[in-house]
């Protein structure tokens, strides 16, 4: 394992600095901390998918991909959502990831309705004629998720 991880940091220390001398157009977009941290989010990930002494790096990994996938999307995206409903999305992502990986249902369960709390939560959803009424609702009540959330992890078995 020590010589595989040693051979991809060597590959892609060296793919930066080939793009670096070939004064690649695109290497400030693909080389910024916001790429760096979906980088270290995935390798946690791997590293997690590896280990099962670990359980809880594969959430980790997920949170901090997520953080960095919406970093950069605020960055070079027109028009990417700046609304709070996105971290329960990152979140939510990131719980349905360790559920389905690690056979866990109540982390399956926890990601699903965060990702759909997030995604009901978009201002956009205000527009449209049918989910504009359960939009509304949900950005006025979303506290409540919250704390229905923090009871079933505090009341757990």
């Amino acid at each position: 394992m020590r010589g595989k991880t040693a051979g991809l940091i060597l590959v892609v220390a060296g793919i930066v600095l080939l793009m670096r001398e070939l004064n690649w157009p695109y290497k400030q977009l693909w080389l910024n901390p916001e790429m760096m941290l979906i980088a270290a989010g995935f390798a946690v990930m791997l590293y997690a998918g590896k280990r099962s002494t670990h359980p809880r790096l594969l959430l980790w990994g997920g949170i901090v991909s997520g953080l960095g996938v919406h970093l950069w999307g605020l960055h070079y995206i027109h028009g990417w959502p700046e609304h709070w409903s996105v971290l329960p999305m990152i979140l939510g992502a990131a719980f349905f990831m360790d559920g389905l990986f690690k056979r866990n249902r109540r982390n399956l369960w926890i990601g699903i309705l965060m990702l759909l709390a997030g995604f009901f939560a978009l201002p956009v959803l205000q527009r449209l004629p049918l989910l504009g009424s359960f939009s509304a609702e949900m950005n006025r009540v979303w506290p409540l998720f919250l704390i229905l959330l923090g009871l079933l992890l505090t009341l757990k078995k």
